[in-house]
């Protein structure tokens, strides 16, 4: 056996290791894509086709179906088809928005007023299919469509109060939903 003196350096330290004075820190996670601002295309197509026209188109395409149907009955169907709580147009006259939204409607649409909803509703639904479309054309014809469409509906609102209440409902979800088919986002 060999009784040499050890080295100093291989003699254990009394203290230990040396210890960090803080731990180590963990990883930081990756960081989240940044988000960028939508285009102005991108918010004008968003109101485009977003509630605040959708809902008049709704009732615009209601009113149509409404409209169609009642100017197709015979008179003696028409009569059979009137419920209750019908409102007639005399008791409608006396009140000043209903003459106000009549007369700009009439004037407005050069008497054609049938016509002019036929147009606002397949404008609603063509901007609402086409999303490749130019996006400031887009949002002035629905924002335009959505006024007409709610002009036409105080003018035209006793057809919407002829029939009961759940085929109104029923049609108005209809019409809805084929707004809502037509917006693809």
């Amino acid at each position: 056996m060999d009784e040499r003196p050890a080295d100093p350096g291989d003699r254990p330290d009394p203290a230990g290791p040396p210890v960090p004075a803080f731990p180590p820190r963990p990883p930081l996670p990756p960081r989240p894509p940044v988000q960028e601002e939508p285009s102005k295309a991108t918010v004008l197509r968003r109101r485009a086709v977003g509630l605040a026209t959708g809902i008049p188109h709704a009732v615009g395409l209601t009113l149509l179906l409404l409209f169609e149907r009642y100017e197709n009955l015979s008179p003696s169907h028409l009569a059979e088809e009137r419920p209750v709580f019908f409102i007639p147009i005399s008791e409608l006259t006396e009140y000043g928005w209903f003459l106000f939204a009549n007369d700009l409607a009439v004037s407005l649409t050069f008497g054609k007023e049938e016509a002019f909803l036929w147009a606002s509703v397949l404008i609603a639904l063509l901007v609402r299919l086409n999303r490749a479309g130019p996006a400031k054309p887009q949002f002035v014809l629905s924002v335009a469509a959505a006024v007409y469409c709610s002009l036409i509906s105080l003018a035209f609102v006793y057809y919407l109060l002829q029939p009961s209440w759940w085929i109104l409902l029923v049609l108005g979800a209809a019409a809805g939903a084929v707004v809502r088919l037509a917006t693809r986002r």
